[in-house]
């Protein structure tokens, strides 16, 4: 069956067309013996007056009589607990937690600080292999820049320079076209 909504004048429209004259139905003598039902299981209930009652619980004898005076007392006193630095260090919850954190700087320590050795293949490659790897790709032209400059000798630097100044190009001409 459909979800639909129902408006008041549908619903009435259905219990008009309804074939049950009655859409409720409750046994006979139903709420002339619910009464008498009700008594009777009020009745079969222990009698809680009659049973004795054990106390599970003792308290000292003149507790509650002595009881501010103790309180009045330890005010007094300014006795406060002292805390023992050797309880606090040899807590076993605080001595768990030191490990987890000792171990956790460790190892990252060790993690972090580890160097990876890359072996290069010393085979040759072709410059369409060169611009097709994802290892390319994923360098930044800053990265790129500084590799070559940093491979780059004065002997090389000197050849440039002897191009542009063989061809007579200027620099700012260059740069202009970057």
């Amino acid at each position: 069956m459909k979800n639909e909504e129902f408006s008041d004048e549908k619903l009435k429209e259905l219990l008009k067309n309804s074939t049950s004259s009655q859409s409720f139905n409750v046994p006979e003598g139903y709420f002339e013996e619910l009464p008498e039902k009700v008594m009777n299981s009020i009745n079969v209930l222990p009698d809680f007056d009659k049973q004795s009652a054990v106390q599970p619980f003792e308290v000292p004898s003149n507790y509650f009589e002595e009881l501010p005076f103790v309180i009045n007392d330890r005010i007094l006193s300014g006795r406060k607990e002292s805390v023992s630095i050797w309880k606090w260090i040899f807590n076993p919850t605080k001595q768990i937690i030191a490990a987890l954190s000792i171990t956790i700087i460790a190892g990252s320590y060790f993690y972090f600080s580890r160097t990876k050795t890359i072996e290069i293949n010393n085979s040759t490659c072709t410059v369409e292999e060169i611009s097709e790897s994802p290892y390319f790709e994923s360098l930044s032209d800053d990265d790129l820049i500084d590799f070559l400059a940093s491979q780059q000798d004065e002997n090389t630097i000197d050849e440039y320079d002897q191009y542009l100044l063989d061809n007579d190009i200027d620099i700012s001409q260059l740069e202009k076209s970057l």
